[in-house]
């Protein structure tokens, strides 16, 4: 997934010179790798939903309720709390709902002011515009 190529390393990375855009002698071939110290209290994923011209990306992305952290050397995993939907065909359009789960992992849509029930499973059938574990 995403978060594999995030964490991953990246071979033959170039580095330029931030004054000249030289390129920086030495720094040719070399690894860059993310990490994170320590697992943030909320980890936040934004999904690219818009392309360049402003037109919805509609494709199907899949997310887990659980997000295994151990693969990235973390000893606890992350668990799904909140999905935010934008639903509309372009960004200067549409609106935005909420999923969100309450301590008893029970599932509520929040759609301006109503608050309607429903499934894990529907929560991971919608259009993800951003991920909150």
């Amino acid at each position: 997934g995403n978060l594999d190529a995030y964490f991953g390393t990246e071979v033959g990375v170039k580095f330029k010179c931030a004054k000249s855009s030289l390129m920086l002698p030495k720094c040719d071939n070399v690894e860059r790798r993310n990490q994170l110290g320590a697992l943030p209290p909320y980890f936040l994923l934004g999904l690219k939903r818009f392309g360049s011209d402003l037109s919805k990306i509609a494709k199907a992305v899949s997310f887990p309720l659980t997000l295994d952290m151990a693969k990235y050397g973390f000893k606890s995993n992350l668990e799904l709390y909140a999905v935010i939907e934008h639903r509309g065909d372009t960004l200067s359009g549409g609106h935005y709902v909420a999923y969100v789960r309450d301590a008893g992992d029970n599932w509520f849509l929040a759609n301006d002011s109503v608050l309607s029930s429903v499934t894990a499973e529907m929560v991971l059938q919608v259009e993800a515009y951003m991920l909150l574990y």
